[in-house]
């Protein structure tokens, strides 16, 4: 019987130590594989996590950063949009001097007119009948003329 022992002790050993798979690997290699497997698998979750907390937290700092840059991009397009403004009504206000002065200008070199002729033909109406000779400086100047049809 010890000897019948002694070949099952014999056996399961050489059970342990035989190959059972396409690798040729023994159970304490296995062992060792499988360990060295769930250690890179334990290691490559870390890589994970560490991963994903690193992208969401660059992920803020970008936006943070985008926000900085667009908030100066607003605030030099008010500039100059405050620029622009202050140029425009610079620019009107020149532009309505220069109209005030040129109808000033356009006002003092109009032709003179008669502008109460009604008055004037009453103030005339005794001297009617009477021969009037109306003198005018010269035949091209459309002022003197325009004088001489109203009172005719």
């Amino acid at each position: 019987m010890a000897s019948d022992q002694a070949n099952k002790e014999t056996t399961k050993e050489q059970a342990a130590t035989k190959p059972v798979s396409a690798l040729q690997l023994t159970s304490s290699q296995a062992d060792v594989v499988f360990s060295l497997s769930n250690l890179v698998l334990i290691i490559g979750a870390a890589l994970v996590a560490v991963g994903t907390v690193g992208s969401i937290w660059s992920a803020g700092l970008r936006e943070e950063f985008a926000k900085s840059k667009a908030d100066a991009d607003l605030a030099a397009a008010n500039a100059a949009a405050q620029a622009a403004a202050d140029r425009a009504k610079e620019a009107n206000e020149k532009a309505e001097a220069e109209h005030v002065a040129r109808v000033k200008i356009e006002a003092r070199m109009a032709p003179r007119s008669l502008t109460n002729i009604i008055t004037l033909v009453g103030s005339l109406k005794p001297y009617a009948g009477n021969d009037v000779l109306i003198l005018y400086p010269t035949e091209h100047e459309p002022e003197s003329l325009a004088w001489t049809y109203p009172v005719s």
